[in-house]
């Protein structure tokens, strides 16, 4: 059976980052067409250094309407991995912005793929999205229990919105 990715044309936002890096190197090797759009706030060049070759890569805003139509341009898939992240220590005092951004990372990628007729979005989530007493393995039903936990929840409720907002434009 041929796979999935085979020829599609991919793009991985935050795919300069920790874990964007990864699913980069993943799809490569899988067949498909990669472009990432990082705007390596986070994200390193180092960490695509085994298929720079192999990519295309530009550095943009996602957070920026027309940036964001122009990384969805042409594509298959978007996988949105990317995120408005610093240390927890960091977090705690910056909810604002870490609430505003994440919004705005989940929401202009998805909103400028679907505007342009992108078939697949993925709308990747966090752990923080759940509750501090969430059980532990945790089922995804737990983010009904509360809030996110205090530290992250700023940028869990970024992400949590991004999923409710995949769910509206995917029916």
């Amino acid at each position: 059976s041929m796979n999935f990715w085979v020829g599609k044309k991919v793009l991985v936002t935050g795919g300069a980052g920790f874990i964007g890096s990864f699913v980069t190197e993943r799809l490569c090797r899988m067949g498909a067409i990669v472009r990432v759009a990082d705007n390596f706030s986070t994200g390193k060049l180092e960490f695509l250094e085994s298929v720079l070759g192999e990519i295309e890569l530009i550095k943009l805003d996602l957070r920026v309407s027309n940036d964001a139509a122009r990384a969805v341009a042409d594509q298959d898939a978007v996988i949105n991995l990317a995120g408005f992240i610093a240390g927890i220590g960091y977090n705690a005092n910056r909810q604002v912005e870490f609430f505003a951004n994440n919004m705005l990372l989940q929401q202009v990628p998805l909103l400028a793929a679907r505007d342009a007729g992108v078939q697949l979005f993925s709308q990747i989530s966090s752990a923080c999205v759940y509750p501090s007493d969430a059980p532990v393995p945790t089922p995804e039903s737990a983010v009904d229990m509360g809030p996110p936990e205090p530290c992250n929840q700023g940028y869990g409720w970024g992400k949590r919105m991004g999923e409710q907002l995949a769910k509206y434009v995917a029916t």
